[in-house]
């Protein structure tokens, strides 16, 4: 099973203080708690998740931050997914920062995304302040189309 090494995931009550200054503020389901608690290995200085684990716990915090489901599962992949190829400074450590950026408002949740200025050859795409990957995404779609 593949797994990502974290520095900034200790526990789920860590996530709770240090993100949203309370221990509990109802993002995790008690089974979801148990299952990511049961799920992290502490091997030496890193703390490793499974993939599929890190991922569906960064999916409800980005949801959790306002995301929408799709927002959360392209942005949530992109992370773990760039963790996983080595990438570390464009992956998992950036979630607390997007989080962050998100409640400021430098991040808009949910933002439309339009294609203007379109030509045989290029398209300006506004992501209207919204996710990186997200943006990334449709701005692919829109090339391939």
């Amino acid at each position: 099973m593949r797994s990502c090494p974290i520095g900034f995931l200790r526990s789920p009550d860590y996530i709770h203080r240090h993100l949203w200054g309370q221990r509990d503020s109802g993002i995790l389901t008690n089974s979801s708690t148990f299952f990511l608690q049961n799920a992290i290995l502490t091997m030496s200085d890193a703390t490793v998740v499974a993939a599929p684990v890190l991922e569906s716990f960064s999916q409800k915090l980005l949801i959790a931050a306002g995301a929408t489901d799709r927002e959360a599962e392209v942005v949530a992949d992109h992370l773990v997914e760039s963790s996983l190829l080595g990438h570390d400074s464009h992956g998992i450590l950036r979630l607390p920062e997007y989080l962050g950026f998100v409640a400021e408002g430098s991040i808009t949740a949910g933002a439309e995304i339009t294609v203007d200025q379109r030509s045989p050859s290029s398209a300006v795409v506004d992501c209207g302040l919204g996710f990186g990957p997200v943006g990334a995404v449709r701005a692919i779609e829109t090339a391939i189309s």
